[in-house]
């Protein structure tokens, strides 16, 4: 604090001591109430305050760093009376900055299908096949809804699976979805493709099959209005697998005219992207 201030302020302490001095309890206690006597303190107290603050009493203003994370400061300065000014810093995110990149989604993921037989490993199609890869993943494998079905129809041309129990009884499903045969892709060799009623197009829930040989009958085919049947994916290890449980021993039973006698079990299929 400069000289000059400390002059100021001492000629306004005295002339306040003299303002509260003993006139000052002869009017507290004579003239004026209890109260006016503390307003008249509380002027004093006011003024001498109000003093102070206007020639600014502590030199130079505090600097206060504010900071909010990463990216550049930017710092301004605010007058204040007295002379002072305060620094204040926040912190401004550099607009030059990279932008955080958001994991992109798995558009090919892989599942592998353990079976009594042998375990067969897919590669999905989520490019070609968004709803139908979503609802095979989200709506079934991830509810472990696979595990302990069968394969109930075989034949040497695919094998179907997906919706039965080792009693034959039908597991509960979720609801049917759009029919996305129109992506482009074609039932060949090793492809992994919804199953559905040839009447609806768009009746696929949870079973599906696996071509052992072509089959462009079931291909989508707009000028024949076939509505196909959905490639979803195709078998990229264990195909041999699926060879063997084509040429299981079967038996009619009327509702499965090509059921294995013995049953070939999936005891799981889990993913493994």
């Amino acid at each position: 604090m400069s000289g000059r201030n400390v002059d100021i302020i001492r000629a306004v302490a005295a002339h306040l001591e003299g303002a509260v001095g003993s006139d000052s309890q002869f009017l507290c206690m004579e003239a004026l109430s209890m109260k006016a006597c503390f307003i008249r303190y509380g002027s004093c107290l006011a003024l001498l305050m109000g003093t102070m603050f206007a020639i600014g009493c502590g030199g130079d203003a505090p600097t206060a760093n504010i900071t909010s994370g990463d990216g550049d400061s930017e710092t301004s300065r605010t007058d204040v009376p007295g002379g002072g000014a305060a620094t204040l810093t926040s912190s401004v995110p550099n607009s030059e900055s990279e932008e955080v990149a958001l994991p992109k989604k798995n558009l090919y993921p892989e599942v592998v299908i353990k079976t009594s037989m042998g375990n067969i490993r897919v590669r999905l199609n989520a490019e070609k096949s968004p709803i139908t890869v979503d609802n095979f993943l989200e709506g079934y494998v991830d509810r472990e809804f696979y595990s302990n079905t069968i394969f109930h129809h075989v034949d040497p041309g695919y094998v179907v699976a997906g919706g039965f129990t080792p009693e034959l009884e039908a597991k509960q499903v979720r609801a049917p979805i759009r029919n996305e045969a129109s992506n482009g892709l074609k039932n060949i060799r090793g492809t992994v493709t919804m199953s559905r009623s040839p009447e609806y197009s768009n009746s696929a829930t949870s079973q599906f099959f696996i071509n052992i040989t072509a089959a462009a009958t079931l291909d989508y085919d707009e000028s024949s209005e076939n509505d196909g049947y959905c490639v979803f994916g195709e078998v990229v290890d264990g195909m041999d697998v699926v060879e063997a449980i084509s040429k299981a021993e079967v038996h009619d039973t009327g509702d499965f005219p090509q059921l294995p006698v013995e049953a070939v079990v999936i005891t799981s299929i889990e993913r493994i992207d």
